[in-house]
């Protein structure tokens, strides 16, 4: 059932009633986007001599060719994957501040890939302190998986939770065979390159990611193609290695948007019949095809591979018109230059070229629901919540938002999937929610788990999707009492304004009800603002708490100070009492950027 659902007639909630609180009106609207021609985004990396990146590209700087015709850049962003200051934190238990299809949101993805049956046992621990000292390096926005070579399939897909990494490592053994022959050597290269080249071509095209590939060397191949025979060799199986096989694995880099590094472990002790030299030989081939230079392990893996990290952090995206010889749905190939000396540029060799505007086949967000696959053409996040309705049900009401400021929907919608798949309950937005730029959706629902989508197209017809599991549910406290999710906010010109994730904010306030406790009852709330969800607090400020309403309702509104905060997650909790006894609390993750 599709249901339409006006806020105001549901007697709630959050956002409205916080506004009535403060008594203040709700923020400014903004302008719908004019229909345009179809915008083709290009997204590549900007670095310097020492791999960070470029913070200061001007649109003037870039030439962009699609199918070998020029086309004018009309606008370049740098999209920060992490902040300055977050790299070398330690990641906080938190969960996510929303839901996002966007890289930008979402932090780094690096990938670790062992080449487990180059390692000689007993060296095992170096690779695990390696993968150690990047964890080290990264935030909690950033998400680590791990690929050991010889189990054939992920250990450990991206996560958020590196301890789930560091227990994999921790099982992490060392298969080098104490006798390699030189065609073992050459068969386990061609078998390691097929595997990684594999690897790079499955990863998602629209997602910028670090792959670390970590091994003790792999083979040379000669300037002629290298035939041996078995002469011996204990695999019984004859090695055939192209001249041009590391050449595939740079077609597969620049195809994927993937930085690739490559880590080696000095052969110092010998694996094989191979020598050190000839280990580093053959793997300065995939280095060279990377594009990156390669990393040794060593005493300095720390500084080098927090290099990995800084170069990870960010990256471009060049937006072109396409034009009446763009077919759409195909891919077409790009060629990126910069002007400025010293730029090193990595950029995909194709892009797919997007829908046009308007059209027969123009999309609406509503008939994103009915369907399984995502999209990500057009950033956003959002952010579900519950609260109790004016006649005693449940009300879950999504925030969303653009990633890109300078984005507007033209259609949105809303729907949650209880556990069989099935489309539950829905919203649709009408022109008059779209004026925000800040949406709320408000749906009435009956308590459980739910997957939430949110969908949006633009004016182009491009559209975005997000999926998250939520939970429909009161905060429970001790004896009666129920609390709603806790928001965030900031004021605005006077205004509560809804706020996903704070820059130049100087506070953050918090809103939240209480239910179900007794109207002759004294109840107190503390906002409290801490680095973990159980850690101290770093600071804490009593909350207004209003009288109970008709219904026992009370509304609890607090703030606390960010302007000096560091980039970073950070838990605001609401601490409660009833009668001078803490009876519960409900918490939320605030994400800080830089300004």
């Amino acid at each position: 059932m599709m249901i339409h659902t006006d806020t105001r007639k549901i007697g709630i909630f959050m956002i409205l009633l916080a506004v009535a609180a403060l008594g203040v009106q709700t923020g400014a609207r903004v302008p719908q986007a004019a229909p345009a021609a179809a915008l083709l985004p290009v997204a590549f990396r900007a670095t310097d001599a020492s791999g960070a990146p470029i913070p200061d590209l001007k649109p003037g700087e870039v030439t962009i060719k699609v199918t070998g015709r020029a086309r004018a850049v009309r606008s370049l962003d740098l999209v920060r994957l992490a902040d300055e200051g977050q790299t070398g934190t330690v990641a906080a238990a938190l969960p996510p501040p929303f839901a996002s299809n966007s890289a930008a949101d979402n932090g780094r993805a690096v990938y670790f890939v062992v080449e487990d049956d180059s390692v000689a046992p007993g060296r095992e621990a170096e690779v695990r302190d390696a993968v150690g000292a990047m964890l080290d390096t990264m935030s909690g926005r950033d998400r680590a998986g791990l690929l050991v070579m010889s189990h054939g399939k992920l250990d450990v897909g991206l996560t958020s939770a590196y301890d789930s990494v560091r227990s994999a490592m921790a099982k992490f053994d060392g298969r080098a065979r104490r006798a390699e022959s030189t065609n073992d050597t050459c068969v386990r290269t061609v078998q390691t390159v097929g595997i990684l080249t594999e690897f790079l071509d499955r990863l998602d095209p629209q997602s910028p990611t670090a792959v670390v590939f970590v091994s003790a060397g792999l083979s040379l191949p000669s300037a002629a193609t290298v035939q041996l025979r078995n002469s011996g060799a204990s695999s019984g199986v004859s090695c055939d290695l192209r001249r041009d096989v590391y050449d595939l694995v740079g077609v597969s880099v620049a195809r994927s948007l993937a930085d690739l590094y490559v880590v080696l472990l000095p052969a110092d002790k010998g694996i094989g019949t191979s020598s050190s030299v000839d280990a580093e030989a053959g793997i300065q081939n995939l280095a060279g095809a990377s594009g990156h230079g390669l990393i040794r392990l060593g005493q300095n893996v720390k500084t080098e591979l927090a290099r990995v990290t800084r170069a990870a952090s960010a990256y471009y995206v060049a937006t072109v018109e396409t034009d009446g010889s763009d077919k759409a749905g195909t891919s077409a190939h790009v060629d990126l230059k910069v002007s400025r000396d010293g730029v090193k540029v990595a950029a995909r060799a194709e892009v797919a070229i997007p829908k046009g505007a308007g059209g027969k086949g123009a999309q609406v967000a509503k008939d994103l629901l009915r369907v399984a696959t995502a999209a990500a053409d057009v950033t956003l996040r959002a952010v579900s919540q519950t609260a109790r309705g004016a006649s005693g049900d449940l009300v879950q009401v999504v925030i969303f938002e653009p990633a890109d400021s300078g984005q507007a929907f033209s259609t949105a919608a809303v729907g949650l999937y209880d556990d069989k798949g099935k489309l539950a309950s829905s919203w649709v937005a009408q022109p008059a929610d779209l004026a925000a730029r800040t949406i709320m959706a408000a749906i009435p629902t009956k308590a459980g788990a739910y997957r939430m989508r949110v969908a949006v197209t633009d004016a182009n017809g491009r559209a975005g999707t997000v999926d998250h599991d939520v939970r429909v549910e009161l905060a429970k406290g001790e004896g009666e009492l129920l609390a709603s999710t806790l928001t965030l906010g900031a004021p605005t010109n006077g205004a509560f304004a809804p706020r996903l994730q704070f820059r130049g904010e100087s506070v953050a306030l918090a809103y939240f009800e209480i239910y179900g406790v007794p109207s002759s009852a004294a109840v107190t709330a503390v906002i409290e603002l801490a680095a973990t969800a159980d850690g101290p607090a770093s600071t804490s400020a009593p909350a207004r708490v209003g009288n109970p309403g008709n219904d026992g309702r009370r509304i609890v509104v607090g703030q606390v100070p960010v302007a000096a905060l560091r980039p970073g997650e950070y838990a605001v909790r609401a601490i409660i009492s009833v009668d001078g006894k803490p009876a519960g609390r409900v918490t939320r993750t605030l994400r800080k950027l830089a300004q």
